[in-house]
């Protein structure tokens, strides 16, 4: 069974199935499609910028970097 297909990674499959507007960027609202990410806590720590969005490096650093996602992550994409 090979990946998915289209030439995105998992990640950029979540980060685009949450950006509803397509403005690169998830607002509180959008971020609560993904795992705990719209939690204040969690938000607040990966919005780098403070602008009330995460934008695609700051996703990639929350997927990453989140204890919380492993399960999700496929073994051979760690």
């Amino acid at each position: 069974v090979g990946g998915g297909g289209g030439g995105r990674s998992f990640e950029d499959g979540l980060f685009w199935s949450a950006d509803l507007d397509r403005n690169e960027r998830l607002d509180r609202d959008e971020a609560k499609a993904v795992y705990n990410l719209a939690e204040d806590e969690i938000f607040i720590r990966y919005d780098e910028n403070g602008n009330g969005s995460i934008n695609r490096s700051e996703f990639m650093e929350f997927i990453q970097q989140s204890p919380w996602t492993d399960k999700f992550v496929h073994p051979k994409d760690k």
